[in-house]
């Protein structure tokens, strides 16, 4: 005969190892945030100090007060694991604790606004501590303190639900996630159920135990079996796809509109310099694929044009790009009086490291496109900084080889407002043309050889700066003239016209190996598309500077009614943020998309996905109750007196 003290021993010691078990089940998401060893040593300490505090409160019979005062103490006292810092990584300090606070606090935000891995060097891992520890806290207070026991599945569901919208929509299938879960939670379930009379007859209980296994098996089968006939392969909603993160490239002018600047107003001017290139590097300060009628901008959401985000450490983790190969590079950037927001860089970037006084402040700020490969800095350079980065530079074949080679499939804004010369005069100058690198190769050295250069100084043609679509139409009245910002616009836009998706690219070409000094003069504009096993291919369509054709003077096109007229200055102020705000939400509005999948279908999916096994659960549950019920009424009603008295008691 087991005493009741014994009986509640050991279901307190059930409840705070199923607590544990189910919090540890749900934590597996953040497993997939954060790689490594230290968030599962995190998720165990998390959810060992739930349950255990959980305890302590419920046996020590802490006011509610005191109770959450001692769980906030416990919290940062065991932080250290979670910080990678503290005293030998065990006892918190000061700073730690700061950090710990702070992360608490503002974390969440910067986690689903940070790519992918986020970096060791950092507080995040605050994130797991706190939501297991809360999970497994709860779990156990609930199951073992309220009438109400069942409820304490709900604390660890939740824990799995935040790993899922703070993660990446790709990953790992829920159902995989959710499967040790549900089993956990049905072995603790049949466990409340048991606890709630000790059965008379030994033989009863061993054929519930027979039943709830088989109830597991054929749940865990069903699930296994049919969730994919329902879920497709669909993305998961996060919260990263919906919360805007905190550089928005939309809000500063287009790059491509302060060229005419550098090459005239700051031709002389040293504005960096860049160490450890090789020949014929193309250093990138800014990706432009979005065109509004107005402006290149830079765009934003699609997966070509990717986001700017809080770069993890490493920033990236990717194998060469190119199946021609890559050259490992480290680039050592130094800024003397370039003050932009757009970063030098060149091909894939690994890891960066900024050096001088403003290091950290740097470091904390600047932001990173994956998609792009591209890098920004917010609060901007001062003379004397100077960052480090680690890329691979990807090989380029043949042009022969080249032309056997087939886009990516890739997804850019559409251009809008587009004058209808830009598809005529390109279906011209690829008329009999065959493959797209042929038809893109032709663009460009058509445009290279057919134009003449001019920055519109006195001693040039006449040429007026910008990009707009009266621009762009007047530029192809007669020949050609202008400079790389209306000769790499001009390509971009045909290439486009004919469904060749590409970018316009501001920056400059290393003209030597080792140590180069970027002038003013030197910046200059080119058009890339992505090709399939070599990523963004560059073109160069803009002719030599020296190159002069003859040139009747330039009449106004002759379909300008619908264009409309953008007046042009050098000074990258007259690009206000509105136009360039509007420009870009009419491209955002014209995405190509390369899926049929709407957001209202993929929540569906999803919020299916996760409630699967518990619904599951819930089946199966209620089933058992019903059987009950049956049996009750059957001893209740049928049988002699004798039996059903005998029922009665059974049933107590």
């Amino acid at each position: 005969m087991i005493n009741s003290k014994e009986t509640t021993v050991r279901g307190n010691f059930v409840s705070m190892l199923a607590a544990f078990l189910l919090t540890m089940c749900a934590s597996v998401e953040f497993f997939s945030i954060f790689p490594g060893d230290r968030v599962i040593i995190v998720s165990i300490l998390g959810s060992l100090l739930g349950v255990v505090g959980a305890y302590l409160a419920m046996k020590l019979s802490i006011p509610k007060q005191l109770e959450a005062l001692s769980l906030i103490v416990a919290f940062f006292l065991f932080s250290a694991p979670a910080t990678n810092a503290g005293i030998m990584y065990i006892i918190p300090t000061l700073s730690s604790i700061h950090g710990v606070a702070t992360t608490t606090i503002s974390g969440w935000s910067q986690l689903v606004t940070s790519q992918l891995p986020p970096g060791p060097d950092n507080y995040l891992l605050t994130i797991p501590y706190l939501v297991t520890l809360l999970g497994a806290y709860f779990g156990f207070s609930i199951s073992s303190r309220t009438k109400y026991r069942l409820l304490g599945l709900l604390p660890p569901l939740l824990v799995l639900v935040s790993g899922i919208l703070l993660g990446t929509s790709s990953g790992i299938s829920i159902l995989d996630r959710a499967v040790p879960l549900f089993g956990v939670a049905l072995v603790w379930v049949y466990y409340l159920r048991k606890q709630q009379g000790p059965e008379l007859i030994g033989e009863h209980t061993n054929l519930s135990i027979t039943g709830a296994s088989i109830m597991i098996v054929f749940s865990i089968l069903f699930g296994i079996v049919f969730t994919p006939y329902f879920l497709g392969n669909s993305e998961r909603v996060v919260l990263r796809n919906y919360v805007i993160p905190p550089f928005n490239p939309e809000t500063y002018p287009s790059p491509l509109n302060g060229f005419r600047n550098y090459v005239v107003t700051e031709k002389n001017t040293l504005l960096f310099t860049v160490s450890g290139v090789e020949k014929g590097d193309q250093i990138r300060l800014a990706t432009m694929d979005s065109y509004n009628g107005v402006i290149w901008g830079v765009g934003s959401g699609s997966s070509g044009s990717g986001y700017y985000v809080k770069p993890g450490n490493p920033i990236s983790q990717l194998i060469c790009p190119s199946t021609y190969g890559c050259s490992h590079q480290e680039v050592t950037v130094v800024d003397n009086a370039y003050s932009d927001v757009w970063l030098p860089s060149v091909g894939n970037v690994i890891t960066m490291k900024f050096s001088g006084s403003r290091a950290a402040s740097l470091a904390q700020n600047v932001q990173f496109n994956f998609a792009t490969q591209s890098l920004a800095e917010p609060i901007l350079l001062s003379p004397g900084d100077s960052y480090s980065i680690n890329a691979l530079v990807p090989n380029y074949p043949s042009a022969t080889e080249l032309a056997g080679l087939d886009l990516a499939k890739i997804s850019l804004p559409s251009p809008t407002n587009v004058p209808p010369v830009i598809q005529s005069k390109a279906s011209t100058l690829t008329a009999g043309v065959g493959p797209d690198f042929a038809k893109l190769q032709d663009l460009s050295t058509k445009l290279r050889q057919d134009g003449t250069y001019s920055d519109g100084l006195k001693n040039q043609a006449v040429s007026v700066a910008g990009t707009g679509a009266y621009r762009m139409a007047e530029f192809f009245h007669g020949v050609p003239v202008g400079d790389a910002e209306q000769y790499s616009s001009a390509m971009a836009l045909m290439a486009d016209s004919l469904g060749l998706p590409c970018r316009v690219v501001l920056g400059t070409v290393a003209k030597s190996n080792g140590t180069i000094q970027v002038k003013g003069s030197d910046i200059t504009s080119w058009v890339e598309v992505d090709f399939q096993g070599i990523g963004w291919y560059p073109f160069f369509p803009t002719p030599p500077t020296s190159s002069k054709k003859n040139q009747s003077p330039p009449a106004p096109p002759a379909s300008s009614a619908n264009i409309p007229v953008v007046a042009s200055n050098l000074d990258n102020s007259q690009n206000s943020s509105a136009a360039s705000q509007n420009a870009t939400s009419k491209a955002a509005a014209t995405k190509k998309h390369v899926t049929g999948n709407n957001a209202t279908g993929i929540l569906i999916l999803d919020i299916f996905e996760i409630s699967l096994p518990f619904l599951v659960i819930t089946f199966v549950a209620m089933s058992i109750l019903l059987l009950k019920a049956r049996r009750r009424r059957k001893r209740k009603f049928q049988g002699s007196p004798l039996d059903r008295i005998v029922g009665a008691w059974q049933e107590l």
